[in-house]
């Protein structure tokens, strides 16, 4: 894949804008900096180069992974993914590049079945998941960190909510942190499913049409975002529509 001289023009202007936008919201312009942001992630959804290879063609969920940069962590949460693969047929597997550098070989190396976009510049956590969320076929969005390890097992009790209950927006599953480090409390905040806010993105799905109707995370947050955005649809959908679920 190769990006055209149109498309680096496009990635560079809107790379542009988002560091403007950046810049204020850092300033605390936070007015400015969200009339800045405005349109920056439809822009960029247009301007991606995208590939597409072998996806089921009616997914019953779509796994979006999104990453910057290659380091162990992530080649471990790559070949995890890659092995669990041919136990869910079912789903979409979505690649975003943050313009990581050899993302795209890595990813073809390993999966048979992918969508692979390649933003052309880095537009954050937030606006790349966005991005993933614009592209998926699915109604629902499996969002994981691409250097975490998850199970079949977890991905598919994390979606079963929004498969059996249609008055649930999103659920954020668990976490254990790697040996030796402390446990943060939002990683593990009971040991029985209850309604909760999403204070676990990388660990999280979300219905795609409220998702993308309420525009996504917000692109300026890097951090807390999934728990804005519950807040934004609150009102609309109340407490029940949030829920966690230990097992995942």
């Amino acid at each position: 894949m190769n990006f055209t001289t149109q498309t680096l023009e496009n990635s560079s202007e809107l790379s542009k804008a988002f560091q403007c936008a950046q810049s204020l919201f850092d300033n605390r312009r936070f007015s400015e900096a969200m009339d800045a942001s405005r349109g920056i992630v439809d822009a960029a959804a247009k301007a991606a180069q995208i590939e597409r290879r072998n996806q089921p063609d009616n997914p019953s969920f779509s796994i979006i992974v999104l990453s910057y940069r290659t380091t162990p962590k992530f080649m471990e949460s790559m070949a995890s993914l890659a092995a669990m693969a041919h136990q869910m047929p079912d789903a979409e597997l979505i690649f975003v590049s943050n313009a990581h550098d050899g993302l795209h070989e890595i990813v073809k190396s390993k999966f048979k079945s992918f969508t692979f976009i390649e933003i052309g510049f880095n537009l954050g956590c937030s606006g790349g998941r966005n991005i993933g969320a614009h592209h998926a076929a699915s109604n629902i969005l499996v969002f994981l960190d691409d250097d975490g390890i998850t199970d079949v097992e977890s991905i598919r009790t994390l979606v079963k909510p929004l498969q059996t209950n249609t008055s649930v927006v999103a659920v954020r599953g668990s976490a254990t942190p790697s040996p030796g480090q402390r446990v943060p409390p939002h990683y593990r905040p009971a040991d029985y499913p209850c309604p909760r806010y999403i204070n676990l993105e990388g660990m999280s799905a979300w219905r795609r049409t409220v998702f993308n109707n309420a525009g996504g995370f917000d692109i300026l947050l890097a951090g807390h975002e999934g728990v804005e955005l519950t807040m934004r649809l609150l009102p609309f959908y109340g407490y029940n529509a949030f829920q966690y679920e230990p097992a995942s």
